[in-house]
């Protein structure tokens, strides 16, 4: 069997929103705030650029998208640091899957988009954990993906998570609304938790707090070489992961903290590695960016696969 044929069913996911709309479109995002870009025309311009490039490489390669809102940081302790009130968050999430709606319909039905709600953590995506219990992680996540929900996303992506309680609450949130939800954990260098706990440990907790209610889980923020050091556990949890979204950059998560230019790595190299894996690893189905990355990497991550 070649590579076209092992990769036939994997679905493109986007990429790395944030880190476009701010060095790649020069659109500043308070707190990293994506959804802040729906306020005015230059950032509503610069979101349907970033979809539409990525839609452009579903409809050449004939694959399956996922496209998520921009709405990572639109939950309510965000939008009262930027300002917002309730009404207003509960609108920007609305007009973020309205976007994503639209470039849907645009691009006809020759190609088959999937709209994802994006949720984040409550705090620090980075952080080794969240500080909630699993009952206040769904009271506070509730309120966002419902109005995610209401608004026609099709299912939940919780992206960059660290700490299974805030998983299993958001899990929990989902289930209320009668929303699939997928759980994205991000990992260090280490290939583990930034707690330090194993990617099986975090699947096992979380599936155990949540009678197993998520859809299948990913690993997002972090580049494929880390990834593999997460992947190299024969633990069989780790069948529950069926996708990454990864990084451009090999670095840390502290070292892009610090940086102040944008790493965006090796195309190329980063779609070659990213196909190995999904070779690799054939329950493996999903497949997109994170930090560093835009349309170029999808372009180039569809190709690689045949």
């Amino acid at each position: 069997m070649d590579r076209a044929d092992s990769t036939s069913h994997v679905t493109l996911a986007d990429a790395g929103m944030e880190t476009y709309l701010i060095y790649r479109e020069s659109i500043n995002l308070p707190a990293f705030a994506s959804f802040t870009a729906l306020d005015h025309a230059p950032g509503r311009a610069a979101l349907t650029r970033y979809y539409q490039a990525i839609i452009d490489v579903a409809v050449r390669d004939r694959r399956r998208l996922i496209l998520d809102s921009a709405t990572w940081r639109a939950s309510s302790d965000w939008g009262k640091l930027l300002g917002y009130s309730d009404a207003g968050i509960d609108e920007a999430n609305a007009s973020a899957v309205a976007l994503v709606a639209d470039l849907k319909s645009a691009a006809g039905p020759d190609v088959d988009i999937v709209v994802g709600g994006c949720v984040g953590p409550r705090g620090d995506g980075y952080a080794a954990s969240s500080g909630l219990t699993q009952s206040e992680a769904a009271d506070y996540h509730l309120p966002q993906i419902s109005s995610l929900a209401t608004a026609g996303a099709q299912f939940i992506t919780a992206m960059t998570l660290g700490d299974p309680n805030e998983a299993a609450g958001i899990l929990s949130a989902a289930r209320e609304c009668a929303m699939p939800a997928v759980i994205s954990f991000t990992i260090e260098t280490t290939g583990r938790l930034a707690s330090g706990a194993q990617v099986a440990t975090a699947i096992a907790e979380t599936d155990r707090l949540t009678d197993g209610y998520a859809t299948h889980y990913l690993l997002n923020c972090a580049h494929p070489i880390h990834m593999q050091r997460a992947l190299d556990s024969p633990a069989p949890e780790m069948q529950r992961i069926k996708g990454m979204r990864v990084n451009a950059s090999m670095q840390s998560h502290a070292e892009l903290d610090a940086a102040t230019k944008l790493d965006d790595g090796d195309p190329a190299d980063l779609a070659r590695r990213c196909a190995d894996l999904l070779v690799a690893y054939p329950l493996f189905s999903v497949i997109g960016g994170c930090c560093g990355t835009d349309g170029r990497h999808i372009s180039a991550m569809s190709a690689a696969l045949g």
